[in-house]
């Protein structure tokens, strides 16, 4: 069990949504490895809460795809599953590529110094390998983005999806983090957005979101225990299923 010591609900906001966003944090951390199991007693137990939460919690959890539910079995962390993952990086990118779209040429000063901002602290992040810091800079760089074309909607939609691919990014930024490449992208993208070069903003942003096409393949060959199924890494498993080219 996820050791949660030193870990407490606070009283100013509601326990169950303070749950999810811990036990969320571990899964994507992988703290909470996949196919591990979970008991609602002994959450309870170690947040200091009644089941109640715990149980709300895990609903949620269970709704964002991170935990199932086996009859007679119990509640456990769910396994990577490839094609779901897919599936999700083909909608972020729909909706990323209509978002970069909306704000190329377009994007004000506040936000230009906000994606600089984040870029910085990836580097930062970079330079001395942590990688958690540099995952929650990756994912400012993109929600400033998604804000900047005005649609309140828009940064949580894309939030949603990207959950799921989330520990295939830890896992890809555990072995063989791809640092470097990463902020070059991010850069290439805010430049072309900035200049307002849309060709260029687009391939630049496509691009960037087909990474899972590469990793995914390798972290399911060295983590298969993680994975519902193993991909050759040298197989075109992955355009075959996705149907992306680059």
């Amino acid at each position: 069990m996820l050791s949660l010591k030193g870990y407490s609900v606070s009283a100013d906001r509601p326990a169950a949504i303070q749950i999810v966003e811990r036990l969320r944090s571990a899964i994507v951390r992988l703290e909470l490895p996949p196919g591990q199991m979970l008991s609602e007693s002994d959450l309870a137990e170690s947040f200091g809460v009644s089941r109640t939460p715990v149980r709300e919690a895990l609903i949620k959890l269970a709704q964002q795809g991170f935990i199932e539910v086996r009859p007679q079995r119990g509640t456990f962390i769910t396994k990577i599953r490839p094609k779901e993952l897919l599936e999700a990086r083909f909608i972020r990118e729909a909706i990323e590529t209509a978002a970069i779209e909306r704000i190329v040429g377009r994007l004000d000063s506040a936000a230009t110094r906000a994606c600089e901002a984040t870029l910085k602290d990836q580097r930062a992040a970079a330079a001395v390998k942590d990688i958690y810091a540099f995952h929650l800079a990756d994912d400012a760089f993109h929600s400033t983005l998604a804000q900047a074309t005005g649609f309140e909607r828009l940064s949580g939609m894309i939030e949603g999806e990207k959950a799921l691919m989330d520990r295939v990014r830890i896992l890809s930024l555990k072995t063989m983090p791809p640092f470097k490449r990463l902020i070059s992208q991010h850069k290439a993208i805010l430049d072309a957005v900035v200049s307002g070069d849309r060709r260029a903003a687009l391939t630049h942003m496509r691009g960037h979101l087909r990474e899972l096409l590469t990793t995914l393949p390798q972290a399911s060959h060295d983590y298969p225990q993680y994975f519902t199924e193993t991909i050759d890494p040298g197989s075109d498993w992955a355009e075959t299923h996705s149907g992306a080219s680059l």
